[in-house]
């Protein structure tokens, strides 16, 4: 049976669905995988699971604990081969949840994620402000999948049936993820945070309104941060059969300014999408 449940800006990928042949993660370069601001080494190649451990709740990502700066991540994913990607999928476990860390510390589902195309070289200054993304992706809240799952539940014909359901978000335009051979997401920032930046007054820079979610964030001691957590990043495309090329770098150890001059008047970065 393959069934699918379309909303504003998603559609959901029920666990009946016939979709593995389409899943990226086999074309995942997981040696290569790395995250900047991760609790723990290489938590960011362990969310990569493949398509049927997609609702493993565990081992999660988050990002360091630090209650006076943003919860940011920047997960870097390049592919043995160029790709195709048509969607992401993107699983929190909650808007605030209280288990996330073993203390009971919360952590809170990361609320959008910019996505960008071919670059290895970003750092959170360049993917937060510098460039502009290929996408920007606005993620439903967990809680979102609750009713979903329900009405799923209740329609199936066989009510001892286990529904579970991801959320595919396409990435558009289309173009710009015809030959990917690599993506780097950057999640800005997370369900709680915004409620922390309301309450600080920054205001929010996420207006989709499927982002409200309905939880009380009563329990975050005022004006303070907590970690962004994920538990499944996937891709869903295909292969082009065309193999990302070995580059051969010299990397210093230090670098000095004398020895990177930039001619006057060539500053900045320039980028194209293919």
């Amino acid at each position: 049976i393959n069934t699918t449940m379309s909303c504003e800006g998603h559609s959901h990928d029920h666990e009946h669905q016939a979709e593995e042949s389409i899943s990226l993660h086999d074309h995942i370069d997981l040696s290569q995988v790395f995250c900047l601001n991760e609790h723990t080494h290489n938590a960011g190649r362990r969310i990569l699971k493949s398509y049927v451990e997609r609702f493993n709740g565990r081992p999660t990502l988050q990002s360091q604990r630090d209650p006076d700066e943003l919860p940011e991540l920047l997960l870097h994913v390049p592919f043995t081969e160029a790709v195709k990607v048509h969607s992401i999928s993107i699983q929190g476990l909650a808007s605030l949840s209280m288990v996330g860390l073993a203390d009971g510390e919360p952590t809170s589902a990361p609320c959008t994620v910019r996505v960008f195309v071919n670059r290895s070289d970003l750092d959170f200054e360049m993917a937060r402000e510098d460039l502009e993304p290929a996408a920007i992706v606005h993620l439903a809240p967990p809680e979102h999948m609750n009713d979903i799952i329900d009405d799923v539940s209740n329609s199936a014909s066989d009510r001892n049936v286990t529904v579970s359901a991801t959320l595919d978000y396409p990435l558009r335009p289309a173009g710009r993820f015809q030959s990917c051979t690599s993506i780097s997401l950057y999640f800005g920032g997370n369900f709680a945070s915004m409620a922390t930046d309301q309450l600080l007054g920054h205001g929010s820079s996420n207006n989709n309104s499927h982002q409200e979610a309905s939880v009380d964030f009563s329990s975050i001691e005022d004006g303070e941060y907590v970690p962004t957590e994920i538990s499944y990043v996937g891709f869903k495309g295909i292969g082009t059969s065309h193999k990302r090329r070995v580059v051969k770098a010299i990397y210093e150890t230090r670098g000095m300014k004398k020895d990177h001059k930039v001619p006057e008047g060539n500053f900045g970065a320039s980028h194209g999408f293919t």
